[in-house]
């Protein structure tokens, strides 16, 4: 009976992570690994159905939501592709305050995660994602044509880069940095501060020189003197896609009895070494696990009949196999099932998966005769992954002591009750260890309305009204077309155009 009991909550796992309906929302999840809510958000933006996409963003329809400066997040990026600029920099601004706010008071933040998932924690957005907040905020307010508040978000984002460089931040996100460094000075040349553009773009040459990158790469970052008589400049921003986002991995394995009865032996060294062992597979799984997932594997489940394998079994793909080296553990064979004291120990974490690859052809950007050709200057799925990185060996730790307290707690549970009706505690200790392992789930939020990648042109044109037409071509040489409207260029000014593609 235990057996059937056990194979009805693996079904249920599964059936969960597959995406049916359960009783909580992170394991409702469409093909894509998102949320089906998330996902529905995303759909309506590539279909341009941006007011449908803005209904959406609440709690009720969007349980993900919950947090409100994720909430916020969302908001701001829809707003804005719906051009409701007020309210796009409205959201915006409330995230970039709570962010800031749970920045400097991450105090205790494993506490309420201890014996649930990361996902009950406050959402703390990463820095690429902090980054892009002022981005959207600068962008904002050049679409409503106000250069000088666009100006203090761009001297927000390179105080808020000032801080991550210190930080060594910029070692590993160098492209990053000199697209934003060269974005801010673009916007001060704008504004018309054009010290402060030239202090942003020496930043963006000390970044590029690092890198190796000559200064012939950066579109951005030009000439800052005055521009002569009767010409200005358009710089032309093209968003791609949709960043890498994350989908939950897990690790479900059957301690057996023989297992069991050395972790809770009295002998610390045999306890400790099979700990170890234990810990080894696992991480073995969860890398391979991410290897797959990173090379565009779906969400799935890796189910393990036993925590610690031989090696000869594992060669040979044996599912039931003594606790190798745990010293003398009792070995599980068929002739002790229906007495096995199994335990289900769950972990899950997260992998970002990238849905969206870049087109092989050139982009270019043309006025009427002149064309210039569009760089891809940053890679946010790229970004977001280093940043993911940076935190993924603490991550893991806080996953794997969790697991442990689980199992502490369930075989608490079972002994105390245990202790006056034996079955009674067996039925509890069963119930317990399901339940904490359906609650154990990754963190999968993420602010994945972002663009995968943004592409700069900057051309120099006479003043005038110019219609400017994006081109892309793909690996067959066929061009695809977009317009992207009417610009009004003014004699020594900087004027701004940005669009999304959503495919």
């Amino acid at each position: 009976m235990r057996r059937g009991v056990w194979l009805l909550v693996v079904a249920a796992l599964a059936g969960a992570g597959a995406g049916c309906a359960g009783a909580l929302a992170g394991y409702d999840v469409a093909p894509s690994g998102l949320t089906r809510p998330d996902d529905a958000v995303r759909s309506l933006l590539a279909a341009e159905r941006y007011e449908s996409a803005l209904e959406r963003l609440t709690p009720e329809r969007a349980p993900t939501l919950e947090d409100e400066l994720l909430r916020s997040l969302y908001r701001g990026i829809v707003a804005h592709y719906a051009g409701q600029y007020q309210e796009s920099g409205g959201a915006l601004e409330r995230a970039a305050t709570l962010a800031e706010d749970r920045y400097t008071r991450s105090l205790s933040r494993e506490a309420a995660s201890f014996l649930t998932s990361e996902r009950v924690l406050p959402y703390q957005p990463a820095a690429t994602e902090r980054l892009f907040i002022h981005y959207y905020a600068a962008l904002n307010y050049l679409k409503q044509e106000n250069p000088v508040e666009a100006a203090v978000e761009a001297r927000r984002l390179s105080q808020l880069l000032a801080r991550l460089e210190e930080g060594g931040h910029a070692q590993e996100q160098r492209p990053l940095h000199l697209f934003l460094r060269t974005f801010a000075g673009a916007v001060f040349e704008a504004a018309g501060e054009r010290t402060d553009a030239e202090v942003a773009y020496r930043h963006a040459r000390a970044l590029a020189e690092s890198a190796g990158v000559p200064d012939s790469t950066l579109p951005l970052a030009a000439d800052t003197a005055p521009l002569s008589d009767g010409t200005g400049e358009v710089i032309v921003l093209l968003e791609q896609g949709f960043v890498a986002h994350r989908v939950e991995q897990s690790l479900i394995i059957v301690l057996g009895s023989g297992e069991l009865g050395v972790f809770e032996s009295d002998d610390d060294e045999r306890r400790t070494h099979a700990a170890r062992g234990l810990a080894t597979h696992a991480l073995g799984e969860i890398l391979r696990a991410s290897v797959a997932a990173d090379a565009g594997g779906r969400p799935r489940t890796i189910f393990i009949a036993s925590a610690v394998q031989s090696k000869a079994s594992a060669d040979t793909g044996t599912s039931k196999a003594a606790c190798a080296g745990c010293g003398g553990g009792k070995k599980a064979t068929d002739d002790d099932d229906e007495d096995d004291d199994s335990y289900l120990l769950r972990v899950a974490w997260p992998v970002y998966v990238r849905d969206w690859l870049p087109s092989p052809g050139a982009a270019t950007v043309a006025a009427g005769e002149t064309s210039v050709r569009a760089r891809v200057l940053a890679d946010l799925s790229r970004a977001v992954v280093r940043d993911f990185e940076a935190e993924r060996t603490e991550l893991l730790a806080r996953t794997i002591a969790r697991a442990a307290a689980k199992f502490a707690l369930t075989r608490g549970v079972e002994e105390q009750a245990g202790k006056k009706n034996e079955a009674l505690g067996k039925i509890l200790g069963l119930l317990t260890n399901a339940g904490t392992a359906i609650l154990e789930q990754a963190d999968t939020r993420s602010w994945h309305l972002l663009p995968s990648q943004v592409a700069v042109a900057r051309l120099r044109l006479p003043a005038g009204s110019h219609a400017l037409v994006l081109q892309v071509s793909n690996r067959a040489g066929e061009v695809r077309k977009l317009d992207l409207g009417t610009v009004e260029v003014r004699p020594g000014t900087v004027a701004f155009v940005s669009t999304r593609s959503w495919r």
